[in-house]
């Protein structure tokens, strides 16, 4: 056990690791800002949301889809109907204010391209890139230093390469939080995705299309 921390404090403290880890950091908060100066991700669904439901007639839409179609004697007054119970519905929906969702907006999916789609293959390939340079850099540590023939003269040693290879796994997946936790912090609070957290995902049957009418 003492074997093993020593050789996760060499990796540690290694200068080459420690650039490598910093400039991973920095390289993804260069990403973020560079996709936070796009222009698309400066549109704000939210900040134009409107009720859309309030004042919104239904018999309106009944009328229109019988002039559409020709509709005339009874079809035409069991489509008035349908449109007619569909009303307390969108009254329903206006009161609870259903249209101010944003999670449709065009800045929301711009938001998860960003995380899901970059920010994380950034971050898969170099903590991938990292684990294997820790496990390199511990199983390399003597000889690069030529110290091999003192270590693997003695017992311990021999069996250290064991113990190398599970400190270069456990100080590549510590490093790899820390990258984590920096760039995921730093992303979520540049582009703000508390403010859809708790939204519908049924919210595009909640928007206009450009004629004017709901989804």
């Amino acid at each position: 056990m003492l074997l093993f921390w020593y050789e996760c404090k060499k990796l540690l403290q290694l200068p080459v690791m420690i650039v490598a880890v910093i400039a991973c950091i920095l390289l993804n908060l260069l990403v973020c800002y560079i996709y936070k100066e796009n222009e698309w991700v400066n549109f704000q669904a939210e900040d134009t949301a409107s009720n859309i439901f309030i004042d919104y007639d239904t018999s309106e839409d009944a009328e229109r889809v019988i002039y559409d179609y020709e509709i005339s004697e009874k079809y035409a007054e069991n489509i008035r109907n349908k449109y007619e119970k569909l009303q307390a519905v969108v009254d329903e929906k206006a009161e609870n204010g259903d249209s101010l969702s944003h999670y449709f907006g065009d800045s929301t999916s711009y938001r998860h391209h960003v995380l899901f789609g970059t920010i994380f293959g950034f971050l898969i390939a170099e903590c991938a890139i990292l684990m294997m340079f820790a496990a390199l850099l511990s199983t390399n540590y003597e000889n690069a230093r030529n110290t091999e023939l003192f270590v693997y003269a003695t017992r311990s040693g021999r069996k250290i390469m064991r113990i190398k290879l599970l400190a270069g796994l456990a100080v590549g997946l510590a490093v790899s939080a820390v990258i984590f936790t920096a760039t995921l912090a730093n992303t979520i609070s540049t582009f703000d995705f508390l403010s859809v957290w708790n939204d519908n995902v049924s919210s595009s049957f909640n928007m206009l299309y450009t004629d004017g009418s709901p989804y």
